[in-house]
């Protein structure tokens, strides 16, 4: 290539409407001018490589020298190919153009191997607790499991109140007799206990041999009384026997007055006193019951005077007896017979009193 004109328009003042050449700034000229030959006039040779002058970095430079380049039109034999030169500087990037519309998915690829496993991530906080959902159906019974084994005993709990006595039970058949145990050791002689009732009179016994006749004694008369009630009594607690009848009386220092519960005693003395009666439970009293009979002196009762007496059912009926001797220290004086108990019957009572002699 002749680059002869390229170094003269090096050399010129860079001014495009000097020359009347092309501009490179295409905002603010044309392209370069053009020969009959379809070369521009600016061109540097008459080679069909007008756009390498039109875009050489200077600015603009004067037309060449007319040529007669349309002989160079005639294409020649093609050359051998040139080597490739070296490659030049990577221009600048240019802007991104739009993004353009989504391709059709392509086909499902092959599924990849399973990974290996990732680290456990630290357990997130806890989510609130969701709504109860509806209770589900019933599920049928399953098959009853082996049986577990036996837990520790668990410790005593505390002893819980005493329940309400029940009623008493039906006496139960007596069982047969058991066979007769040793027989123990001797036990330590108890206490001696309170003196018993007196017995009812045993039966006369056989007359004994006549004895030696005695000194004379002085004589003497009987003091005693008798009174009885046939009648059916029933005193209530705390309340007194009375008699209607004095079947006998032989002193007057005993006295007794029909319908009182009173004997009236007038001299000092050693007397001993009998009371006996038949008595029966009333209806509607609860059994088993018992009550108590004392011999009262002047309101006092008489020591060693009272007998107590249980009834077991209902019909029972028992006769009630006491026998006492009683010390008179001052007269006069009232002896009487009280009950403790009301809801008892008393029948066919009596009392005998018998003056025995003088205090010593």
């Amino acid at each position: 290539m002749d680059y002869s004109n390229f170094d003269f328009y090096k050399t010129k003042t860079i001014n495009c409407s000097q020359y009347g050449g092309a501009n490179l700034n295409p905002g603010r000229s044309s392209s370069c001018r053009s020969s009959s030959c379809r070369e521009p006039a600016n061109s540097c040779d008459c080679r069909d490589d007008h756009g390498f002058c039109c875009r050489m970095p200077m600015p603009c430079w004067p037309p060449c020298p007319p040529q007669n380049c349309c002989p160079s039109l005639i294409a020649g034999p093609t050359g051998p190919t040139g080597a490739t030169g070296p490659m030049g500087p990577m221009g600048m990037t240019g802007l991104t153009g739009p993004t353009g519309a989504t391709g059709p998915m392509g086909p499902m690829g092959m599924t990849g191997l399973t990974g290996p496993t990732g680290a456990t991530g630290a357990t997130g906080p806890m989510g609130m607790t969701g709504l109860t959902g509806p209770t589900g159906a019933t599920g049928a019974t399953g098959p009853m499991g082996m049986t577990g084994l036996t837990g520790p005993t668990g410790a005593t709990g505390p002893m819980g109140m005493t329940g309400l006595t029940g009623p008493t039970g039906a006496t139960g058949a007596t069982g047969p007799m058991g066979m007769t145990g040793l027989t123990g050791p001797t036990g330590a002689t108890g206490a001696t206990g309170p003196m018993g009732m007196t017995g009812l009179t045993g039966p006369t016994g056989a007359t004994g041999a006549t004895g030696a006749t005695g000194p004379a004694g002085e004589s003497g008369t009987a003091e005693a009384l008798a009174v009885s009630d046939s009648t059916s009594q029933s005193p209530a607690a705390g309340g007194m026997i009375y008699f209607n009848n004095a079947p006998m009386l032989t002193s007057e220092n005993l006295s007794h007055s029909a319908g009182s519960s009173s004997i009236a005693i007038g001299e000092t003395g050693v007397y001993l006193v009998n009371f006996q009666s038949l008595v029966s439970v009333d209806s509607g009293v609860a059994i088993p019951a018992s009550m108590t009979v004392r011999l009262m002196l002047n309101d006092q009762e008489v020591s060693g005077a009272a007998s107590t007496y249980s009834f077991e059912h209902s019909a029972q009926t028992m006769t009630v007896t006491l026998a006492v001797p009683v010390e008179v220290t001052s007269a006069p004086a009232s002896l009487t017979v009280e009950v403790d108990e009301g809801d008892f019957t008393f029948t066919n009572s009596f009392i005998t009193v018998v003056r025995l002699g003088d205090i010593e």
